[in-house]
């Protein structure tokens, strides 16, 4: 399951489609976008063409290299889901000898 983009996803997203596109919106279509993006690449591509003022399907090739950086952002967005906690290395979660905390061998033990 993918989480929400926070404000801060959204905002490097736009900043990469400024830098990269030159899709610069006006402030109040990032404060627009940011507080309530589309969930699906095809809109937010969509989206964004109208903020600048432009239709969508008149440059096929703009909005492909458009929806391509979106898609790549959200699925940046669906791999920080999973909870740190799932990270936790395997050295600490696999003891197949009995020791101590630092994983040597317990020279005590029978």
């Amino acid at each position: 399951m993918t989480r929400p983009p926070s404000p801060d996803d959204v905002q490097r997203l736009l900043y990469e489609l400024c830098v990269d596109l030159g899709f610069c919106l006006p402030p109040e279509e990032h404060r627009r976008l940011r507080g309530a993006p589309p969930a699906d690449p095809d809109l937010f591509a969509d989206a964004v063409f109208e903020a600048e003022g432009m239709d969508p399907g008149e440059d096929r090739r703009l909005r492909r290299q458009v929806r391509d950086v979106v898609v790549r952002h959200m699925r940046g967005w669906a791999t920080l889901d999973r909870p740190e906690d799932d990270c936790v290395p395997a050295a600490h979660t696999d003891r197949t000898t009995r020791g101590d905390e630092d994983g040597r061998k317990d020279s005590t033990a029978a």
